[in-house]
C-alpha cells in the first residue's frame, strides 16, 4: 500500500476506505484524489459566505448610521421648533402686556378728561345750564341779564336732585364731580336725596351716556352698578331696574348699595 493512500484513509472520515474493502492500493489512491475538488468547493463556499456576511454587516452599519443621523436631525428640528414656540409665546405675552398697558393708559386718560370736563363745566360762570350768562365786553349794560333767583320751593326741589359724572374706582362720587343740573357731555347719574345724608341714584339713560357707558363699562358702570343679564354694547337703552344708594361721608358720597341695571 502506498503511504499517501493510508494517510487519506485515516485522516478524512468521508473518504471511502476503498483500500480496506477491495484491498486494491490503486483504487485507494484514486479515491483520495477525488476529495480535493470538494475541499476547493468548500473553501469557495466559505469565502462567498464571508463576503456576503461582510456586505450585510456593512449594509446594516450604513443603515444604522443613517438612522442615527436622521434621529439627530429630527431631534434638532424638534428642539428648534420648541425654541421658536417658546420665543413666539414670549413675544405674544409681551405684546399682550404692552396692549393692556396702552389700553389702561387710554382708559385712565379718558376718565381724567371726562372728570376735568365735568369740573370745567361746573366751575364755568358762563354755563347756561346753571343759570349764568357770560357778560360780553361789547354787550350794552342795559341788555345784560342777571341770573334769576329761584323761588324757595323751586330751590328746595333743585337741592333734592343733583347729577354726577364718572365715579371713582371705589364707587364714591366726589363733590367736585357733582352738579346741580344735568351736563349733556359729562353727567351719567341722577341722584335723589331721600334723607339728610342719603340719596338714591340711577343711570342717566340718554343717548350720549349710553354710548359712553357701553364703550367703557368698567369705568362708568361697574364701580357702582350691577348688570343684570348680558352686556350688549349695541344696546339702545340702559335701564335702571333698582336704584342704588349712597351716603354722604366727609365731603363725598360713598357707595352703600349698587344700582341694578339692564341693557335693552
Amino acid at each position: 500500500m502506498k503511504p499517501g493512500a493510508a494517510f487519506f484513509n485515516n485522516a478524512y472520515l468521508f473518504t471511502p476506505s476503498i483500500a480496506f474493502i477491495s484491498g486494491d492500493p490503486d483504487a485507494a489512491g484514486a479515491a483520495s484524489q477525488l476529495i480535493w475538488p470538494f475541499i476547493i468547493l468548500l473553501v469557495i463556499f466559505a469565502a462567498a459566505l464571508f463576503v456576503v456576511h461582510r456586505l450585510l454587516v456593512a449594509k446594516i452599519r450604513k443603515y444604522y448610521s443613517k438612522s442615527v443621523r436622521d434621529k439627530e436631525v429630527l431631534s434638532e428640528m424638534v428642539n428648534e421648533f420648541r425654541r421658536r414656540d417658546n420665543n413666539l409665546s414670549r413675544e405674544m405675552s409681551d405684546y399682550k402686556k404692552s396692549m393692556d398697558t396702552q389700553l389702561q393708559g387710554a382708559l385712565d386718560a379718558i376718565t381724567k378728561l371726562q372728570k376735568e370736563t365735568a369740573l370745567v363745566q361746573q366751575s364755568n360762570p358762563g354755563n347756561v345750564e346753571r343759570g349764568y350768562v357770560r357778560y360780553g365786553q361789547d354787550e350794552p349794560a342795559g341788555e345784560r341779564q342777571l341770573p334769576s333767583r329761584p323761588e324757595p320751593e323751586q330751590q328746595k326741589r333743585n337741592e333734592d336732585v343733583f347729577y354726577a359724572s364718572i365715579p371713582d374706582a371705589d364707587g364714591s362720587f366726589s363733590l367736585r364731580s357733582i352738579t346741580s343740573s344735568i351736563s349733556p357731555s359729562a353727567s351719567f347719574y341722577k341722584f335723589s336725596v331721600n334723607g339728610k345724608d342719603s340719596a338714591k341714584f340711577e343711570f342717566l339713560n340718554d343717548e350720549r351716556a349710553i354710548q359712553d357707558a357701553s364703550n367703557s363699562p368698567e369705568i362708568i358702570l361697574f364701580p357702582v352698578c350691577k348688570v343684570i343679564g348680558a352686556i350688549n354694547q349695541r344696546a339702545k337703552s340702559i335701564k335702571t331696574i333698582k336704584p342704588g344708594r349712597v351716603i354722604k361721608i366727609e365731603g363725598s358720597w360713598q357707595l352703600d348699595t349698587k344700582a341694578e341695571i339692564s341693557y335693552v
